[in-house]
């Protein structure tokens, strides 16, 4: 029984290591795809384009900035989405693996007409790992997204998924992954709510740096249907407690027309549903610290009453975007990306399942409350700004 046991062991390691090496070999043999782009053209093809990395042997990254060199970006079209990926094959010369895509970039045209085929493919590839970031491109074609240039990185890729990643710093972008997409159109009633990568001018698009990553899409039936701003989008990150830094501008307390700049850099936010018989309330809470990070006027804030004064316009401030991005998704879209139907489901099963099938209908009717709370703790280094004498 020992011997038997033994060799069983034996046997399951070789078979690993065999497979293993057969992986490492295969995958030196393909081209590494960082990037996916994907667009509807204008005689009905799906058009993917790859933004392939260049790997050379004994050739360490170089950190140069010059992607032209370490990047080739390629687009083909199809039908499919899968015959599109295939018809690379007639000038990539090594088969694509999916399996270090960083970033995926959905064109507005399809995502108006819906992403169900995409998401079908990438959830069957079993190369693809469910990590990448998911951008819907907004007046541009995910093909020039991927095009653009980095002065910064190797790979434009790297530079844009730097980007999202960064993004903390202002909350103006809801990051989300091919499984946190995927995660939103498996669940009953909720539609998902991607980031958006756009044009800050209106001049032909070369470089990344005439991009920005601000933004959200909505998207409802799998299909895209409107656009948050910035603000809009860090309002939902609040209410979903996803904000770790941000910027908001109030009126100055004291001179008319002046501003100051508070900055919020720890804010809880939190949701609970409750039960009122005839229907359901959610109530949202928002508890957050912040301090003066500058100020337009040359007068001390830094008394008791001024900050009182600062604390309570950033409150009404916060409370009035919430209320506003509440009205936008119930009124104007009627579509659940705030992720309501999960508080009901969650906490009310039994009365889910008789609102499930008519939730959107639920949904627009649905009666919230919006709690703020803000503590301004510091004034940074100064009570009042250095002024001419």
């Amino acid at each position: 029984m020992i011997k038997k046991t033994k060799f069983i062991i034996v046997y399951s390691m070789i078979t690993i290591l065999v497979t293993g090496c057969w992986n490492k070999s295969d995958i030196n043999e393909r081209s590494i795809v960082v990037a996916v782009g994907l667009d509807k053209t204008e005689n009905n093809k799906i058009e993917v384009t790859l933004q392939i990395a260049k790997i050379k042997e004994n050739e360490g990254n170089s950190g140069s900035g010059n992607s032209e060199n370490l990047a080739w970006t390629n687009s083909y079209k199809g039908d499919t989405v899968f015959e599109a990926i295939r018809n690379q094959l007639k000038v990539v010369n090594r088969k694509p693996f999916f399996g270090h895509v960083k970033l995926m970039v959905i064109g507005e045209e399809l995502a108006k007409e819906g992403i169900i085929e995409t998401v079908n493919f990438f959830e069957r590839d079993h190369e693809l790992k469910l990590t990448p970031y998911v951008l819907i491109s907004k007046g541009i074609s995910a093909k020039k997204v991927l095009k653009a240039k980095s002065d910064l990185e190797d790979l434009s890729a790297i530079h844009i998924e730097t980007i999202i990643k960064n993004s903390e710093a202002n909350s103006k972008i809801n990051k989300t992954l091919f499984i946190d997409m995927l995660r939103a159109m498996n669940r009953p009633g909720q539609d998902p709510l991607l980031g958006v990568i756009k044009p800050n001018n209106k001049e032909n698009i070369k470089k990344v740096s005439n991009l920005e990553a601000e933004g959200s899409a909505i998207l409802k039936n799998h299909k895209l249907v409107g656009w948050l701003s910035g603000k809009e989008t860090r309002a939902y990150l609040m209410m979903n407690n996803k904000v770790k830094d941000t910027i908001i501008n109030v009126n100055d307390p004291i001179e008319k027309g002046k501003k100051v700049s508070i900055e919020i850099f720890k804010l809880k936010g939190s949701r609970k549903v409750i039960n009122r018989k005839k229907d359901i309330k959610i109530i949202i809470d928002i508890d957050a610290n912040g301090n003066i990070g500058g100020q337009q006027s040359p007068y001390d804030l830094s008394n008791e009453k001024m900050l009182k004064k600062l604390e309570i316009e950033v409150e009404n401030k916060i409370k009035k975007e919430i209320g506003e991005l509440i009205n936008i998704a119930q009124k104007k879209y009627n579509s659940d990306f705030l992720g309501f139907n999960k508080l009901v489901h969650k906490r009310y099963s039994h009365y889910w399942n008789t609102i499930e099938k008519n939730w959107n209908e639920e949904f627009s009717k649905i009666n919230t409350e919006v709690n703020v709370k803000v503590k301004i703790k510091r004034t940074g280094l100064v009570t009042s700004p250095t002024t001419p004498k």
